[in-house]
């Protein structure tokens, strides 16, 4: 599990605002480590979602306003 301190560079994507404020449809689409600069797989990303919901859906919010 990658821990959400770990990376940089998060890029969301989704955002739709009919699903405000839950915007379900949201997902991580880029980031980076912070040690080695090797940019997150598929695989890693869809974890980070399932891992840190609160994180996605608080930048979704941020990003929509």
């Amino acid at each position: 599990m990658i821990h959400i301190t770990q990376i940089k560079n998060i890029e969301i994507a989704g955002i739709d605002p009919n699903d405000a404020p839950e915007f379900c449809d949201a997902y991580f689409l880029s980031a980076t480590m912070i040690d080695s600069g090797r940019e997150l797989s598929e695989d890693e990303l869809d974890g980070l979602k399932n891992d840190y919901p609160e994180v996605l859906t608080t930048m979704a919010f941020e990003s929509f306003l």
